[in-house]
């Protein structure tokens, strides 16, 4: 019985360091990092500045390079964006979608028709785009749409077609409801955010259908006039802005809402499960609902992200297994890796 009670009392104890334990390590890579994601206990980065990407195990050991920058054959004109599919890597080139093997292999170039948008290919080879426009007929408004398309690139069906008008007297919105579509090979599901006015995921199979969808009552959050300044601080150090006067136009041009949208954002792990961060925060902490593949509520975390860039921090987080990831940039110029194990309860 005595020893049962010890075991008890350090069981409370040390509970948070058995639940969760993490890391941090630095990320040896020379250049600009734009994006990065985990797949197959590997991570990847983008590096803006080498137009490729960066392949490294999961102790952070470099493996190997993907893709180079240039018009040929083969080489991308610019790198923007990268997915993976059954054990390969592809990206858009153009009119050409170019697969590589993990290693860096070149495997394939596929010519493509002009689309309007970025496209997610399936399993099934029919397509997910996503649109991103403008139109000016009355007032400055964000278009974006999300349309499904056989593997003729022609449209099976626009399951979302969304817009925003910019409030007059802006050029930007600062927190744009952040409308996105990821696919999860494992489930065969395609999940498509909509935080434009509710709490609201959907969920379709490969050809478009609605199979399922996370909607909830949404709880307003007052933004915060820190929130904005770190915000504002953020772009203006981008190496993009290069002059005092751009960086007081920005200041001047970008309107912040009174409130933040329903949710930031969403990232799925190599399970399919949802996890969607929310504007929520305990301290240093965001709240993440993490959710099953067919959208049944599992759990809510508070994990750190304190240092992440958060005009982008839907670009450098990422969740795989019992693993949660972001990456970060400390002062003196390292990439930071910060790694939570999340463990069952």
């Amino acid at each position: 019985m005595k020893r049962n009670f010890f075991l008890l009392i350090f069981s409370i104890a040390f509970f948070p360091f058995f639940l969760f334990s993490q890391e941090e390590k630095i990320v040896n890579i020379a250049g600009r990092v734009s994006m990065f994601k985990a797949y197959k206990n590997c991570f990847y980065f983008l590096n803006e500045s080498e137009g490729n990407i960066w392949r490294f195990d999961q102790n952070l050991n470099f493996l190997n390079k993907i893709g180079k920058r240039g018009e040929g054959p083969g080489e991308i004109a610019s790198l923007s964006n990268f997915n993976f599919l059954e054990n390969k890597i592809y990206t858009i080139s153009r009119d050409h979608i170019l697969f590589f093997s993990l290693d860096g292999t070149l495997l394939n170039e596929v010519k493509i028709p002009p689309l309007e948008g970025s496209i997610l290919l399936l399993k099934n080879g029919n397509f997910v785009e996503k649109v991103r426009d403008f139109s000016y007929e009355r007032g400055k408004v964000i278009i974006q749409k999300i349309r499904f398309l056989d593997r003729n690139f022609k449209k099976i069906r626009e399951v979302l077609d969304e817009r925003l008008k910019i409030t007059p007297g802006f050029v930007f919105e600062a927190i744009e409801p952040f409308i996105r579509a990821d696919y999860s090979e494992k489930k065969g599901h395609v999940y498509v955010s909509n935080p434009s006015k509710d709490f609201l995921l959907m969920i379709f199979d490969e050809n478009g259908n609605e199979i399922g969808k996370i909607f909830k009552e949404y709880k307003k959050i007052k933004m915060k006039e820190e929130y904005k300044e770190k915000f504002l601080e953020t772009i203006i150090q981008d190496p993009h802005v290069t002059s005092k006067e751009m960086a007081e136009a920005i200041r001047r041009q970008t309107h912040f809402p009174e409130y933040f949208p329903p949710y930031q954002c969403f990232f799925l792990d190599d399970e399919g499960n949802i996890y969607i961060r929310t504007y929520e925060r305990k301290g240093e902490k965001t709240k993440f609902e993490k959710y099953s593949s067919d959208g049944v509520f599992i759990r809510d975390y508070y994990l750190e992200d304190r240092r992440i860039n958060i005009v982008d921090s839907h670009l450098f987080i990422s969740f795989e297994g019992d693993n949660y990831y972001y990456l970060y940039e400390d002062e003196k110029g390292n990439y930071i890796m910060h790694r939570r194990k999340i463990r069952k309860l």
